[in-house]
């Protein structure tokens, strides 16, 4: 395979999309715990200040909680979205493999068939067509 992708085959995309999807979609909720962790302790904090009265601070973390609240929403949407991407790559993967998997069948029942065919005529006929299973399979699989 080149580094460029160019001979790199539609399963080996997928699986690549695959992976870094699943990679964006950790990271997306690594995130949302983080933000979630910080606004818990800020609510916290924002609770025990309740008791001294200082009305700029206890206002200063509100703020920063309303904050960190949309926030966690906006990543919650995110990761739904991503969620959704993943699980999509999925089934595209699984389509991708069943159908290598039905092609390249395909090619072993011809090339059975080639064994055992008399006639040129129809050898040849059968060459063509697995080599076109083949292209198939090779754009698929790389």
């Amino acid at each position: 395979m080149t580094n460029n992708g160019k001979n790199q085959g539609e399963i080996a995309k997928a699986r690549g999309m695959l992976g870094a999807q699943k990679a964006r979609l950790q990271q997306v909720r690594d995130a949302i715990e983080e933000k979630k962790a910080e606004k818990l302790d800020i609510d916290l904090r924002h609770h025990k200040l309740e008791g001294t009265g200082d009305i700029n601070k206890m206002m200063a973390l509100k703020s920063r909680s309303t904050a960190l609240g949309k926030s966690i929403a906006d990543l919650s949407a995110a990761e739904a979205d991503g969620l959704t991407r993943v699980r999509f790559l999925e089934r595209y993967l699984e389509t991708l493999d069943r159908k290598s998997e039905s092609l390249r069948r395909e090619s072993d029942s011809l090339n059975e068939k080639l064994t055992i065919e008399e006639s040129s005529e129809v050898k040849a006929k059968l060459q063509t067509l697995i080599r076109r299973l083949q292209m198939q399979i090779e754009a698929l699989e790389g």
